[in-house]
């Protein structure tokens, strides 16, 4: 089983994940440092200016 980063498969980063790939492989999705990076900034940015969270109990 290969992991590859799902953020990078959808930028077509990843050398060999075109299309025609090998079907018999078997392909888990992860993240990788870069775009962990970059998903977590904009979850800060996302909080930026707001006085409270609300949290509702499920």
């Amino acid at each position: 089983m290969r992991v590859v980063c799902a953020w990078c498969q959808r930028e077509r980063k990843m050398a060999g994940l075109d299309d025609d790939a090998d079907q018999g492989e078997r392909i888990s999705h992860g993240i990788c440092d870069e775009h962990a990076i970059l998903v977590l900034a904009e979850a800060r940015r996302s909080f930026e200016g707001a006085d409270a969270i609300e949290r509702v109990a499920s």
